[in-house]
């Protein structure tokens, strides 16, 4: 967030500073890059424009003209980025090298999609130069996160409760 709050307060364009966030189906990506974008709106004061989401793979059937002017100066999220071809790739990146309203560009998908984007369209993928990974967490480890959590608050776990904790991940 600080990365982001000093690029929208530091340069009008923010040409680079752009956003990738990386991992699995179902880790909260969009959930974070929504989060993201409002409380950078909150510090900054700026991105004020419309909120945009497409996939990738739908990007490529649409007037990427017509998307950008809608988001001007606020936000699009690209889900499944690893989904744009190649000519809509290199079409963004010449959008946002001449976009001059501070809009951001979020790419999400899992890492190994993202690496094939960026080997395909190195053009387009220096303008995004902030990176997040959500790291794909086992049963063991979400539980002993909460583990961790309620020592730090002050409580303590049973076993039961432990076991109750395993059973309720396992079902999500």
């Amino acid at each position: 967030l600080s990365a982001l709050k000093v690029k929208c307060e530091s340069e009008g364009n923010m040409r680079a500073g752009k956003l990738t966030i990386a991992g699995g189906d179902g880790c909260g990506k969009t959930t974070l890059a929504s989060r993201l974008v409002q409380l950078t709106q909150k510090a900054t004061g700026k991105l004020n424009g419309e909120a945009g989401r497409i996939s990738g793979d739908s990007l490529n059937s649409k007037d990427l003209n017509a998307i950008i002017s809608k988001v001007k100066g606020g936000s699009l999220m690209i889900e499944k980025a690893g989904g744009m071809n190649h000519n809509t790739s290199i079409s963004l990146s010449l959008l946002i090298e001449n976009d001059k309203s501070g809009t951001l560009f979020i790419l999400e998908d899992s890492r190994k999609n993202l690496d094939r984007l960026a080997a395909g369209t190195p053009k387009l993928w220096k303008y995004f130069t902030q990176h997040i990974e959500i790291p794909q967490m086992t049963l063991d480890e979400l539980v002993n996160f909460a583990k961790v959590y309620v020592l730090e608050c002050g409580y303590s776990m049973e076993d039961m409760g432990i076991l109750a904790l395993y059973d309720r991940i396992g079902i999500m």
